[in-house]
């Protein structure tokens, strides 16, 4: 039972997966929701597009494309897209292509994120003797991309951090070991760009602006990286990454714009009604298209905000012609910021304000789908890995080892668990579908009064 694992190109391709369990598990990573909203942009994929992310650890850790997925859940609640991670620990550029057939193309995907490249130089600085057997297995694996009906998106791997490398078990920690390893990354990354440009598919460099990054951080505090070991992006670095990626795809724009002079609202990215003046301000209700993109508290920081961030959630609210004084804004009744009449006049940017209605409805969305990521990195391409780890273990003539039967009775245990997980999975994507959807709010703007100095008596 179980999606079979390839160790090489030489594995049987034709090996199918058990039709019980892809009958189980087809389905899960569907962020889907039917009943429209007014003005709901196209975006950078079509509404209804399968997408899959194929990589290695630092894609089966499920971090950078999770919050990928936020962020075309909270801008597109209309969509009825599929979200796939086909990343497994460990994998290279050969192991990538050998399961091409069996973990990518049983889920029929319109568009495939590629980001392979680290595992393949093995941390080495003489990891550049592997550039020619990489180029030849990501032209396999484009052109049975391509073979699938699918477009490919390559991205370069990410730097490491060698300051901070942890190598586990012996021998002990070697800082020399990934010493100019991110000049290999980046002749990976360099032949990446090129192949992309000859085929006229899109290429994301992910690798220089996080280095960029990277020696920033470092500069302010030395300590501080964005990976945790080294080589796997932490949340911070997995949210660069997830940025990057947005920009690339065209999708770095405001959330929602609303302008209010008189009695006449302009509104761009949702809709208003029931504007009233008031003697000390106005009132109306307003539903936005998209919630904002909120990314987890462990993921937001200084790098996150200088990437961009806060233009993708941009929510302007501009109200003119208001007397001079300090206006309170409410939404739903709760206070949530005070301005002066001159700082409306410009316009104030609600994207940062986590108490809004929005935010902690999305903030909702982005646990579960939180909860899912992790289902899907342990329940299901865990299996993957283990089926891997199995297949190697073989080959070295170690079948009868201790860590061979214990990797066995791992894999029966993660099988013997993904119906389980299948049915959590569709769980927590009827919540994310049912809780992606925008609602009616009560906004008021009202001027604040305050209390007045009893004036002195004249002596």
């Amino acid at each position: 039972m179980g999606l079979p694992v390839h160790s090489g190109p030489r594995e049987n391709a034709r090996r199918r997966p058990s039709p019980r369990l892809l009958a189980l598990l087809l389905g899960w990573g569907a962020l889907m929701v039917a009943s429209p909203l007014d003005g709901q942009k196209q975006g950078s994929f079509p509404p209804t597009s399968r997408i899959v992310w194929l990589g290695d650890s630092i894609t089966h850790q499920g971090l950078y494309s999770r919050f990928v997925e936020d962020f075309f859940f909270s801008r597109y609640p209309l969509r009825k897209q599929l979200f796939v991670n086909c990343g497994v620990n460990g994998d290279r550029s050969a192991d990538a292509l050998a399961r091409l057939d069996l973990d990518v193309a049983p889920w029929k995907p319109t568009k495939v994120f590629v980001c392979l490249g680290m595992n393949d130089g093995a941390f080495s600085r003489d990891g550049i003797k592997a550039l020619p057997e990489f180029q030849r297995n990501i032209r396999g694996i484009l052109g049975g991309i391509r073979g699938l009906g699918a477009q490919a998106i390559l991205l370069s791997p990410p730097p490491v951090d060698p300051h901070v490398f942890l190598r586990f078990g012996s021998p002990p920690p070697v800082e020399e070991t990934l010493r100019g390893y991110n000049l290999v990354l980046k002749r990976f990354g360099s032949w990446l760009q090129t192949e992309a440009a000859k085929r006229k598919i899109p290429f994301v460099d992910l690798h220089n602006p996080l280095l960029q990054y990277q020696k920033r951080l470092k500069f302010r505090n030395p300590a501080e990286s964005l990976s945790p070991d080294g080589i796997h992006p932490g949340n911070v670095g997995s949210a660069l990454i997830a940025i990057t990626i947005l920009k690339s795809l065209g999708e770095q724009k405001p959330r929602l714009s609303v302008g209010i002079q008189g009695n006449r609202p302009e509104i761009e990215g949702g809709r208003l009604r029931g504007l009233v003046r008031t003697s000390d301000g106005f009132q109306f209700q307003l539903r936005a298209d998209a919630l904002p993109w909120v990314l987890p508290e462990e993921a937001r920081g200084a790098a996150v905000l200088e990437a961009g961030y806060l233009l993708f959630n941009r929510f302007l609210l501009q109200a003119k012609d208001l007397p001079p004084g300090d206006y309170e804004l409410r939404v739903d009744g709760m206070a949530l910021l005070t301005a002066t009449a001159k700082e409306w006049a410009k316009g104030v940017d609600l994207a940062l304000e986590t108490d809004h209605p929005d935010w902690i409805q999305a903030e909702q969305c982005v646990a579960w789908n939180a909860e899912r990521g992790g289902l899907v990195r342990t329940g299901i391409r865990d299996i993957w890995e283990a089926r891997r780890m199995l297949a190697r273990s073989k080959q070295k003539g170690q079948s009868n080892s201790p860590d061979h039967r214990a990797i066995q009775e791992r894999l029966k245990a993660l099988e013997k668990n993904v119906g389980k997980v299948g049915v959590r999975l569709k769980e927590l994507e009827a919540r994310i579908q049912n809780g992606n959807k925008p609602r009616w709010h009560a906004y008021s703007l009202h001027r604040l009064s305050f209390p007045q100095e009893p004036k002195k008596r004249e002596p």
